[in-house]
């Protein structure tokens, strides 16, 4: 005997098919069986539709995380030619000039801001979803909707750049080449997580492993701060 999902009425709209969920239910649910949409913003809405499976979004991925990367550091010479500006013109009205700490809250508003946009643009890209009265899962992920698991990431990704944004700076300053080369290294590691989102119920370790690698990189960011407004207690 087929299962109620299995009598549901279909209808497609492009290449998704979508299953609506029974009209007698509080809550209408939408089964949507097409690439998982815990990934980053822009990695569908610029280049969809892609293959089904991973290797073609991995490829865009990278691609992607590349990219920001690259605009990080020219990012970070702009900042450099901010503080020399804003240096001098403390220095002509005869004001206290830029301290540690006041760098310090420019390169999280840098990295404050690159999280927030993707949320933005994470948000603007489902904003076509939320014109129907239900909510959306993937079929190999029922267990968390799509706007719940897109929340999350963008959580996750938010404290990753916030504080990659830190570390990288702090690399660039001191030349260590953990704190260089590490917040590249762990943001495309992030990047890939999301692909697990492919797999039955991965969606689930996607949005776990994310939030634990965004908590860790914000403790890391922590860490590498108060070294850097309290150099008398580094080991000499």
């Amino acid at each position: 005997m087929p299962d109620k999902a299995s009598r549901l009425p279909r209808k497609s709209i492009g290449t998704p098919e979508i299953v609506l969920g029974d009209p007698d239910l509080c809550q209408r649910v939408l089964l949507v069986d097409s690439p998982p949409p815990h990934l980053l913003p822009g990695q569908r809405a610029g280049f969809a539709p892609l293959p089904n499976h991973a290797g073609p979004y991995a490829a865009l991925l990278i691609t992607c995380v590349g990219i920001e990367e690259a605009a990080r550091l020219g990012l970070y010479k702009l900042n450099q030619r901010l503080l020399v500006i804003l240096e001098k013109l403390a220095d002509r009205q005869e004001h206290t000039t830029l301290s540690k700490a006041d760098r310090l809250a420019m390169t999280t508003a840098h990295g404050f801001a690159h999280g927030l946009t993707h949320a933005i643009f994470l948000c603007i890209s489902w904003l076509p979803l939320t014109l129907d009265a239900g909510t959306y899962y993937i079929g190999s992920c029922p267990q968390m909707s799509v706007f719940l698991g897109s929340a999350l990431l963008a959580f996750a990704f938010l404290m990753l750049h916030t504080s990659s944004m830190v570390v990288a700076f702090a690399g660039a300053e001191n030349g260590k080449p953990l704190h260089r080369f590490g917040p590249s290294a762990v943001h495309f590691i992030a990047a890939l997580v999301t692909l697990s989102s492919f797999a039955q119920g991965g969606c689930m370790a996607s949005a776990v492993l994310s939030l634990l690698i965004g908590a860790s990189s914000t403790l890391c960011a922590g860490h590498v701060a108060w070294k850097s407004l309290h150099p008398s207690n580094d080991p000499a």
